[in-house]
């Protein structure tokens, strides 16, 4: 009966006529958090080398996970050259361009941390950039060319999902 002439015509109005509702059995309080690899999300496992911003992009939709969480945690696994006397190099993770993390990387070949990211931040469709910046001490080539040298292991890096933000709007939002 989809195509019964009072469905069809209230299609095309700003009103659907629906003859019964039924509760849905799905839980809203999701008890288990839902993790996505970076691998799941695009990423490829490559190696940044060189000077100044080395960026990568891991793009990722609402609609894939159909809720808002009410907590987003970014586990970022990297290994990483280590910064000889006078370099600076900082982990800078943004989320749709807004820093929300940032480290200094003196006397470190390896990050492993849990970055959690803001709710509020999230939009339907969203870009998780992790920069890694590096200067050499006195300038570029001056002293000797220095370059530094960045992994992302995108097989244990992942996004870890928790938990449903109630939505007492009803509207498109999570639809692809």
């Amino acid at each position: 009966v989809l195509a019964s002439n009072k469905r069809l015509s209230s299609a095309f109005t700003e009103k659907l006529i629906i003859q019964t509702a039924e509760p849905s059995s799905v839980s809203l309080d999701n008890p288990s958090p839902l993790v996505t690899t970076l691998e799941d999300l695009g990423g490829d496992p490559g190696l940044m080398e060189g000077i100044g911003a080395l960026k990568t992009n891991y793009a990722f939709s609402l609609a894939d996970y159909n809720a808002i969480p009410k907590k987003l945690t970014f586990h970022l696994e990297a290994m990483l050259s280590l910064l000889k006397e006078g370099d600076r190099g900082f982990l800078n993770v943004y989320l749709n361009d807004n820093l929300v993390f940032s480290t200094d990387l003196h006397d470190k070949t390896s990050f492993n941390g849990d970055i959690e990211l803001k709710p509020y931040l999230l939009t339907k469709n969203n870009s998780l950039v992790v920069e890694m910046r590096f200067h050499g001490a006195g300038g570029i080539c001056k002293e000797g060319f220095s370059n530094f040298f960045g992994f992302i292991d995108t097989k244990t890096s992942n996004l870890v999902f928790s938990g449903e933000k109630v939505n007492e709007f009803y509207n498109f939002f999570n639809y692809p």
